[in-house]
């Protein structure tokens, strides 16, 4: 996961009366768009707001920003730090790779951060919290992440920090086993991805 950035460099979004003759019927009188881009960001029936969501949008607001897509453990842990299965979290999206499509968009926000298990994240909604050059926003994503925990399954532990895995997440082969591990001992399952100790198999229901 990335550190906090300052975003230096970013999109201008700017209010433009509408001129759609549909939205103009249903009181919509102005719209937020990104300058340059024809999607636009919202429409709004009065002036103040419309400005209000354009200076938002124009705000310089560190982010963090999820760069590389999390292990299933990670995003467990993920979701045991706000003790549910709700995740949150910072995804880019670039216009130009959505499209108008929102199911695109929730593969490509959820493959951002589960990779190839983005299809087990569910419930997906969306808010806009920044912008950066080259037609890219900044979106705080919020999905449900309760198919990842499958306790059946979690049959590793790691004798130090305590957490569970399944055995394929573990680091195989052990790093300097010989070492580790004195004779007589239990031979570990593998090292813990998280803090590096060794794991044991248990029981599901230890």
């Amino acid at each position: 996961m990335a550190g906090i950035e300052a975003l230096p460099q970013c999109n201008h979004y700017v209010v433009v009366p509408e001129t759609n003759d549909e939205l103009l019927e249903h009181g919509l009188k102005f719209r937020v768009a990104v300058e340059g881009i024809h999607p636009c960001i919202a429409y709004c029936e009065e002036i103040d707001a419309a400005d209000m969501i354009g200076n938002a949008l124009n705000a310089q607001v560190p982010v963090d920003v999820i760069e590389t897509p999390l292990a299933a453990w990670q995003v467990r842990d993920m979701a045991e730090a706000v003790e549910g299965t709700k995740i949150s979290w910072v995804a880019r999206i670039t216009f130009g790779d959505i499209g108008d499509e929102m199911d695109t968009v929730n593969e490509v926000v959820c493959t951002q951060l589960a990779g190839d298990n983005e299809g087990l994240l569910s419930d997906i909604t969306f808010e806009v919290v920044g912008h950066e050059k080259d037609n890219v926003i900044l979106v705080r994503v919020t999905a449900d992440a309760s198919e990842f925990f499958t306790e059946e399954e979690l049959t590793e532990q790691c004798q130090n920090c305590q957490r569970l895995f399944i055995e394929d997440e573990l680091v195989n082969p052990i790093p300097d086993l010989t070492q580790r591990v004195a004779p007589g001992e239990v031979m570990p399952s593998g090292e813990c991805p998280a803090c590096g100790a060794v794991c044991h198999t248990v029981k599901a229901d230890e």
